[in-house]
């Protein structure tokens, strides 16, 4: 008997071993997958229906700057500085860089505004070997608008932000840190990175994985330090009292307006200064969709069927010849139409906000 209670002795101590190294297991697991989840965001190097700036350059010409986010030199964009007596601060989306977003940035520039772009890190011509996670973007933008403290011409300018996506929780989060705002548009934003994380894992497994938002937090701490992982959106905005437009697709397949979304916690928001604009006509109430027009979508949609029969009569890749051949008979205005109802909207709250006293 004595042998057989030695034996389970050490089976008990075992198993007692390995429920205390589970956890730690499960935290080196979750962020190795969290942290190779996040790549480079780079430009696409084929030809796309998507103005870049070689369509713009010659009207719209652009001061190139440059800012350090720790090892990494991020670059940014000022377009219609000069008599702008306005400036916007615009982040883009996860996955490109801020020329994703320049038929919007041009429109905000003939509506008087000068606006300074940057590419995140990871992203567009900036460095990094990847975008490092969602927290990164409001890194990078509390790093953007110290600079832009240096800069005479550009710090004296009233301040205003906008961003889509990564960029929109970015401006969310700058709103409790920045007394010295105007106004903010926050489009299509998520509202706690690991909440987030936690959702887009369940929804790629197949799985509920809400249990463990504690690993998910911890992955943050271990990315980005304890001085951040714990920054979030709506603790933000609660602690300011700056003019906040929250805009979402209701049918918004990244970031889902009932869960992740910023505006599915407007139970939890104090600041009075909050407004909520939820756009749910069809087909112009998803993530990327709601930057565009009606017409735009209807002729986008047409053209993508025929693009997908194109492709399908090729085994592999369309030849960036037949690409070139087929984006020529597109009619390119008409793609890169802005969204004017969507863009009047932010354009007068941020004109309100700029009235008060």
């Amino acid at each position: 008997m004595t042998g057989k209670r030695k034996i389970l002795k050490r089976l008990g101590i075992t198993l007692l071993a390995g429920l205390a190294l589970l956890p730690a297991a499960l935290v080196v697991i979750v962020h190795l997958s969290v942290t190779g989840y996040f790549k480079r965001g780079d430009y696409k190097d084929y030809a796309t229906t998507k103005y870049g700036y070689e369509h713009y350059r010659d009207a719209y010409p652009r001061e190139e700057l440059s800012f350090s986010v720790g090892k990494n030199e991020l670059r940014a964009y000022l377009y219609g500085g000069g008599e702008a007596e306005r400036l916007l601060v615009f982040c883009h989306g996860m996955g490109s860089g801020h020329e994703e977003y320049l038929n919007e940035i041009i429109h905000m520039v003939d509506r008087g505004y000068a606006v300074f772009a940057h590419d995140g890190t990871g992203s567009g011509t900036s460095g990094g070997d990847s975008v490092r996670g969602l927290l990164q973007s409001a890194i990078d933008l509390e790093t953007a608008l110290a600079f832009i403290d240096t800069l005479p011409e550009l710090g004296r300018l009233p301040k205003y932000l906008m961003g889509h996506s990564w960029g929109a929780f970015a401006v969310a989060e700058a709103a409790g840190c920045r007394d010295d705002l105007v106004a903010v548009a926050s489009i299509a934003g998520y509202a706690y990175p690991g909440e987030l994380l936690s959702e887009q894992a369940s929804e790629m497994l197949g799985l509920d994985l809400s249990c463990l938002g504690f690993f998910f937090d911890t992955s943050q701490l271990l990315s980005f330090g304890p001085q951040n992982y714990r920054r979030n959106a709506v603790d933000s905005i609660n602690r300011s009292t700056t003019p906040i437009l929250l805009i979402h697709g209701s049918d918004d397949e990244m970031i889902p307006a009932d869960s992740s979304a910023i505006v599915a916690h407007r139970d939890e928001l104090t600041n009075p200064n909050v407004e909520i604009l939820i756009l749910d006509r069809e087909g112009q109430n998803g993530h990327n969709t709601i930057f565009r027009p009606t017409e735009a979508l209807s002729y986008i949609a047409r053209k993508n069927r025929e693009y997908a029969a194109l492709c399908s009569g090729y085994d592999g890749p369309l030849p960036s010849a037949v690409r070139e051949n087929y984006i020529r008979g597109v009619d390119l205005d008409l793609v890169n139409q802005v969204n004017g109802e969507l863009f009047g909207q932010i354009e007068a709250f941020f004109d309100q906000a700029a009235s008060r006293p």
